[in-house]
């Protein structure tokens, strides 16, 4: 793509694509615009459907390789590029992702021809998120025992040698969401004095990516744990579950911002008729939410025996056995407690034989979906 005449080392950019018709094209310029000379740039995109490979293609005179093919998720695109690849060094960036200035490679090669070739370089991003109009920089040193407690650094900014890439067996597809956790692990575990901080902003990370979306963060944490369980045996990395806090931010923000509300939701699924399972604040809350999409409470369950044939919002409030003789018209059982019952409810459930038609939900599990 270039005419090299640089005497800094080749830098292989890879950027993963499926269905990025939306960002691919500032992803593209803000490579093709560095002013750095020794840049191999390589697409790797999954076959996508939509305009995303129109756009590629308007600048394929500028991009070195592009393919386009089925993959089995982005470790695999990752992977691909990175056997494509002829550069000293390889940064992955993303489609969703663009480097924050045209001088930043630049600025790199410099760097790391004055730290004797480290084995990798990395620096920060500026987090976006376009619903909400929230910035911040994510951009500090990393030691390495930050790194057994499960710190990452990013991707998108980080440099790393293609060689060692390939020594440490490329990204483990085992992992679907923290592969590049395991690479760093095993990066920092040999080669921890030849990792360099470089103290500036590489590329701008639009929010919302399979990592950072709210309902792979629990599953996220389960492959970190292994992670970790595999490359150190003493850590202090621990599983820490999602807080009702931040189910009900995360409730409030789809809403606020996407319009996305779990009435909504029930509306796509076509669910009119609800029981909840639940007679605390988050009944109420639900309630409130259902009646403006015209879903209707038919009542509410608890447990508590002294609740019983009570009334909340001029609705009763049953025991849940009230449910094996009274279950034809619910379409729903959403439970809308704020306790982690859900496993037991649901054995409870499983006692009264329903139909298996009636769908059964716990209120986290619909934030999450939404």
């Amino acid at each position: 793509m270039w005419l090299s005449m640089s005497k800094g080392p080749k830098i292989s950019i890879i950027t993963a694509c499926y269905n990025a018709e939306k960002t691919i094209e500032q992803t593209i310029k803000s490579v093709i615009n560095q002013t750095y000379d020794n840049i191999e740039y390589i697409i790797v995109d999954g076959a996508s459907t939509d305009g995303t490979l129109d756009i590629v293609r308007k600048y394929e005179g500028q991009i070195d390789v592009i393919i386009s093919e089925e993959d089995k998720g982005v470790y695999d695109a990752f992977n691909r590029g990175a056997k494509l690849a002829s550069g000293e060094y390889i940064l992955y960036l993303n489609a969703d992702d663009y480097i924050i200035s045209n001088d930043v490679i630049e600025g790199v090669s410099n760097f790391i021809k004055d730290n004797n070739n480290p084995i990798l370089l990395y620096g920060g991003v500026l987090v976006v998120n376009e619903c909400t109009g929230q910035k911040f920089g994510v951009n500090k040193k990393v030691t390495f025992v930050e790194i057994q407690d499960g710190m990452m650094i990013p991707h998108q900014a980080t440099f790393l040698s293609r060689n060692v890439l390939f020594e440490m067996g490329l990204f483990n597809e085992k992992y679907s969401i923290a592969a590049d956790y395991d690479l760093l692990c095993k990066v920092y575990k040999k080669y921890n004095d030849c990792v360099v901080y470089y103290s500036k902003i590489i590329s701008v990370f639009r929010a919302g990516g399979i990592s950072s979306d709210f309902k792979n963060k629990e599953k996220l944490n389960k492959e970190k744990k292994d992670i970790l369980d595999r490359h150190f045996i003493s850590h202090k990395y621990e599983m820490k579950q999602t807080s009702n806090e931040e189910f009900l931010k995360k409730w409030i923000e789809k809403g606020l911002f996407e319009g996305k509300t779990i009435g909504n939701l029930l509306v796509i699924k076509n669910i009119k008729r609800v029981v909840l399972w639940g007679t605390g604040e988050l009944s109420l809350i639900l309630f409130k939410e259902l009646s403006t999409k015209g879903i209707d409470v038919l009542f509410y369950v608890d447990n508590d025996k002294e609740k019983h044939n009570l009334e909340m919002n001029n609705i009763p409030i049953l025991s849940p056995e009230y449910l094996k003789m009274n279950n034809i018209e619910i379409d729903c059982i959403i439970m809308s407690f704020e306790g982690r019952h859900e496993v037991s409810v649901r054995k409870q459930i499983e006692t009264y034989n329903l139909p298996k038609e009636l769908l059964i939900y716990s209120w986290r599990e619909l934030v999450m979906d939404l």
